[in-house]
Order: C-alpha cells, then structure tokens, then sequence
C-alpha cells in the first residue's frame, strides 16, 4: 500500500510530531511512502521513514525531477516525454497556470509523479495532506496532488482537521484489517483526540 504524505510548509511543532508519529507507524507496518522534501508536513512524513527503504522523495532542481529513495538519486529531465506527460496533467489542475514561473510550474508538476508514480500508471492508494481547507480540497501548493487524486478518485483526506484525521485512520486501520474503521467516525466529542485510538491497535 502506498500513501502520499503532502502539506504546507507551515507546520506547527504539534502537528508536526503528529504527523511524525502517523508516518513512524505506518512505515512499521509496510506501508511506502511517497512525498515532496518540502520543509514542513512533507519532511515530517520523510523522517517517520527514516531507516526504511519504501519511500520516494520527489524533489526538483531548476525545471528538472530528482527522485530520491533513501541516498539513491535518479533525474527525470523535464526534456523527457515523461515530464512532460506529468506537465501537461498538472497544467489541467492548477487554476492559473499559465501565471506560474518556470520553477513554480516544476514544483506543480512534480505533485503529479507523487500521485501517479514515475511511469504515471502506478496511483497511490490514498492521500493524507495536512494544509488549510480550501472548501472540498486545500490550500497551496497542495491543492494540486490534492485536487489530482480526488479526479482519479483516490481517497483524499486533510489532517488539518479533527474529523479529517479520524476518517484517515479509519481508513488505514481498515486497509490494515485491524477494524473496520467506524468507532473511530462515531466519536462527538470535539475533545477527543482521535490519534490515541490509532495506535491503540498493535
């Protein structure tokens, strides 16, 4: 199972331990990662792999795609069909593309290789962001893996809010068969902290 762990570069030290503490688990239990190398949320699920060989780091330099999976590095050119494959998808998601500079245009479609996998067949199975909401999708650079995966119809989920992390971890300890995810949608309390039930199971 493969999980894309995005979101904004502004990540309080809180949200960051929280999503840290998500990664950690979930790299335990087998899951692969794929992620940006941005300062923030996406670092935070990067070090939660540390030490596990399952995770790819999709960065860029200048116009190009660098993927990084562990110390191993391997370029994309963005003169590469591939790239721009990946280009022409993500200048049909942003809203304002042609606006966007050179490099800004890179890093957008860079977010299509971390929803689509370098061949662009290869879909992740689910999307947790941590970014502010932004009506159905988010804000920031985010919004375009985002916005991406719900047309490819990959479950979506923004961390960024109680309800958000409940339905994540439902979803994951579904897929996990560790229970089929619903004490954890019928909690009311706005207190409660949905987390606490995640790594209750082993």
């Amino acid at each position: 199972m493969i999980v894309t762990g995005i979101g904004t570069r502004k990540t309080d030290k809180q949200a960051f331990a929280m999503l840290y503490k998500i990664a950690r688990r979930m790299a335990h239990q087998g899951w692969e990662l794929r992620s940006g190398g941005a300062i923030g949320a996406d670092t935070a699920w990067e070090r939660g792999w540390d030490g596990f060989d399952t995770k790819q780091i999709y960065l860029t330099r200048g116009t190009s795609l660098v993927i990084a999976k562990n110390t191993a590095c391997g370029r994309i050119s963005d003169y590469g069909d591939i790239w721009l494959e990946a280009e022409d998808i993500a200048s049909r998601i942003h809203p304002r593309w042609e606006n966007l500079d050179e490099a800004s245009q890179a890093l957008h479609t860079r977010n299509v290789f971390q929803i689509l996998g370098l061949d662009l067949q290869s879909k992740t199975d689910v999307v947790a962001a941590y970014a502010p909401p932004a009506g159905n999708s988010v804000k920031g650079g985010t919004a375009t893996a985002f916005n991406l995966a719900r047309a490819k119809g990959i479950p979506t989920f923004n961390l960024w809010t109680i309800d958000g992390q409940r339905q994540f971890f439902a979803f994951v300890l579904e897929r996990m068969g560790k229970t089929d995810g619903s004490q954890l949608t019928v909690t009311s309390s706005k207190k409660h902290n949905p987390l606490s039930d995640f790594f209750e199971f082993e």
